[in-house]
């Protein structure tokens, strides 16, 4: 496994585990900054994921012989 796969399981497993207690314990619900922060590292997460496919796919692409 890549290592920024690795980066980004661990990220995501944290986030969840946060989301998971806010909605299971609403004494302990987020407030707006801490939402905004989440949703902050989600895009970030998505943005860095569709990188990551968008640079192999035109690496593959780079690799065809057009003849």
């Amino acid at each position: 496994m890549p290592p920024e796969w690795t980066l980004l399981t661990v990220t995501l497993q944290a986030f969840r585990g946060r989301l998971d207690h806010a909605r299971w314990r609403p004494e302990a619900g987020l407030t707006t900054v801490e939402w905004v922060v989440l949703i902050a590292v989600a895009v970030s997460i998505a943005i860095a994921v569709g990188a990551a496919i968008r640079s192999r796919i035109i690496d593959k692409a780079n690799t065809i012989p057009l003849g």
